[in-house]
């Protein structure tokens, strides 16, 4: 039944109960040496704490996945607009929904490997400190040239894919990334110079995709 329960309830509730006991012992500090006094002393100072920073952290690297926390921010508003453009690589995934809507950045831009999330929310840390530190490059591009796998990850074994000309030919030099998916499949975004600045700054307004909850995975 647990698991029914919203997390910020289950947070607030902790919180309560933690800070209740935490009063407890330092108003009586005595208490913490009698009877099960240890035991509730380690649940009000270590399990109630870790529980409820667990909890935050799920919510909050949740919240991360999605579009419109990417699109929070303002040097984002010239590639969020791309979605809405089906003449751009961003924007044909949109449109005919080869991502999840909710989670279109995402789920191009973590690598799929088994650290690839961990990987993404590091960078994600980068842009913070870009961000409140002179701000974002003009234009944006990745850290690192972007590798083929996040590609085939979902689209080889397709049909769509297998069937393409030149794909089944080349398919070795895809994994290998000698022949980048890019070559042909271009522009990703198509932001031209000089768009973040204007969006950072204010001075350029840009259509966002409205993303709910129905434009999810299906």
């Amino acid at each position: 039944m647990l698991e029914l329960i919203p997390g910020p309830i289950i947070a607030i509730v902790a919180t309560l109960i933690g800070v209740l006991l935490a009063a407890d012992f330092l108003l009586r500090p005595g208490r913490a040496r009698q009877g099960a006094g240890p035991v509730m002393a380690a649940v009000a100072f270590i399990a109630v704490p870790g529980l409820v920073l667990t909890i935050g952290a799920e919510r909050h690297i949740g919240m991360s996945k999605k579009t419109e926390f990417c699109l929070s921010c303002h040097e984002m508003h010239p590639h969020g607009s791309t979605l809405l453009d089906a003449e751009t690589l961003a924007g044909k995934h949109f449109a005919n929904r080869y991502v999840p809507r909710e989670q279109a950045c995402y789920t191009c831009h973590t690598e799929y490997t088994m650290y690839g999330g961990l990987s993404a929310k590091m960078k994600g840390l980068q842009h913070l400190l870009v961000h409140y530190s002179g701000g974002p490059a003009d234009p944006i591009k990745t850290y690192d040239p972007y590798k083929n796998r996040e590609c085939l990850h979902c689209h080889e074994g397709a049909a769509s894919f297998d069937e393409a000309i030149g794909h089944g030919d080349e398919i070795e030099s895809f994994r290998a990334d000698t022949v980048s998916c890019l070559e042909c499949h271009k522009p990703a975004h198509g932001v031209e110079a000089g768009e973040v600045t204007k969006a950072y700054r204010g001075e350029k307004q840009f259509d966002l995709p409205q993303v709910g909850a129905k434009d999810g995975a299906h």
